[in-house]
């Protein structure tokens, strides 16, 4: 199986980011934050996080999560320059996933139809 050098560099990107917010969580204080995965542009030079964020109690916390971690994306890519070799350091958007959600609406039918 050959790997493309997109896919090495977003399995590395992916390591480098989860070290990193694993880092962070004392920020997030209530939630758990999962890198679910990350996709790059062609040309290396955009990537996209994709997050899931479980909040411990009923409150929103998802919005303030993004905002701290878009605060800290310039610190996070300049770390990203310092451990990955790359001619350009790619621009990172954080994104929620919404696979869990979708996952959850899923069971959540099957349960009622199970009761029904």
């Amino acid at each position: 199986m050959s790997h493309s050098r997109i896919d090495r560099v977003e399995q590395t990107l992916k390591e480098v980011i989860a070290a990193k917010l694993a880092s962070y969580s004392s920020l997030f204080s209530g939630a758990l934050v999962t890198l679910v995965r990350v996709s790059c542009s062609p040309d290396l030079k955009n990537a996209q996080v994709f997050l899931s964020v479980f909040c411990s109690d009923e409150s929103d916390c998802e919005s303030e999560v993004f905002e701290q971690l878009e605060d800290r994306r310039v610190q996070l890519q300049h770390e990203i320059s310092k451990k990955v070799r790359m001619k350009f350091c790619p621009r990172i958007k954080f994104i929620k996933d919404g696979s869990i959600d979708k996952l959850v609406q899923v069971s959540d039918v099957l349960n009622k139809n199970q009761d029904s």
